[in-house]
Formats: C-alpha cells, structure tokens, sequence
C-alpha cells in the first residue's frame, strides 16, 4: 500500500494525535484516507504531538489507525469532530492499548448493538471484552445532536465498566443536565446498580 514503507518507525515516539475538522461529518472517500495517511507518513520521527486542522469528512480513523502498529504507542488521542460508534470505539481501544486519553463524537451505539437492550449490554460486552483496557483514564464525549442522550450516557457506563482504570467522562455543557438524569436513573438499578460506585464517578 503507497506510503507504508517506513511509516511505522516515523510513529514509534508519536504519543499525542488531535485531529479536528469544525466541519459535520460528510461521506467518506479514498481521498480523505490517503491525506490521512500522507499526513502520518511526513511526520519526523522525532516528533511527539501531531495535530491536523480542519480535516474535512467521516473517514474510517479505525482502520487507519490500525493499519500502523507504531502507533500502539499513542496516549492521547482528540478526534473529538469524528463521529463513532460504540462498536468502533471499542476496536479502537483495542488497537491503541496504551492509550490514556480519547475525546471523539459519540455515533451512537452501532448496527450490530442496536438490538441488544440497554440492560443486557454490560453484561454481553463484559463477558466479551473485558478487560477492554488497563490504561485508559478519561475519554471527552463530544456528540452531534441527533444522538439521543441516553446512548451517550450508556456508551459512557459501558466504557467504564470495561476500563477498570476510566473514571471521568466529559460532555458538552448542554448535555450535563439530561446525561447525569440519564446515569443517575440508569445506576439504581440492576445490571449498573452493581457497578454504582465507580459510575458515579462519570457525572459531570
């Protein structure tokens, strides 16, 4: 694939990424990956912290990502205009395992999780994944606003639930409100009323 000879050393010592666009998310194309990848593949190898403004599209980060190992390295990942689904949230944690700090846009819960009731879900990721995680301490939900606030909230918990070390998760201001309602009531009951403690760490 072009650009990949010599790519993963350039990434060994990056540890920062922050990829901002202030655009909505528009369909994604072979050309916004490439740039993607353009952009990795200049970066020095001494460098640490990368930033890339104004990127415009909903390219597939994960599979980007993924497709350099050196970039298991990164801890601080801001992707906070790429919106992402549960699903996709979790395989990236999966591939980035050192990574302490992730802010992207909550895309919802995914296809394949659509089905699954709220209430069964802890209990079907757990079994699955955990622990998805011993790094991760802060994750930074930015969201577009036809996301319902209850899956932000429940992405939330689930990610607590998975990262035994995860125990801040910010919103926007507007959402404060509707998201704490939204974990308050989720945590008296049973299967979140188990992990109460630790969940109410998430309040904002």
């Amino acid at each position: 694939m072009l650009l990949e000879h010599g790519v993963p050393e350039r990434l060994q010592n990056l540890r920062n990424i922050c990829i901002t666009s202030g655009y909505q998310s528009l369909p994604s194309h072979d050309g916004e990956s490439y740039f993607l990848r353009f952009a990795f593949g200049v970066v020095s190898p001494s460098t640490r912290s990368f930033s890339l403004l104004k990127f415009r599209g909903s390219y597939s980060i994960v599979e980007t990502i993924a497709s350099y190992p050196a970039m298991q390295n990164i801890l601080y990942l801001d992707i906070s205009d790429v919106k992402l689904q549960l699903t996709e949230v979790i395989e990236l944690i999966q591939i980035l395992p050192n990574l302490e700090y992730l802010c992207y846009s909550c895309g919802g819960l995914g296809s394949s999780l659509g089905r699954v009731l709220y209430k069964e879900m802890p209990h079907i990721l757990h079994a699955k994944y955990y622990p998805l995680s011993m790094r991760l301490k802060c994750c930074g939900i930015n969201t577009f606003k036809r996301t319902p606030t209850r899956s932000i909230a429940v992405t939330a918990m689930v990610l607590a639930i998975l990262c035994p070390r995860l125990t801040f998760a910010k919103v926007p201001s507007y959402l404060i409100t509707t998201y704490n309602s939204a974990i308050e009531n989720a945590i008296r009951d049973e299967p979140y009323l188990e992990h109460s403690d630790r969940l109410e760490s998430l309040l904002n």
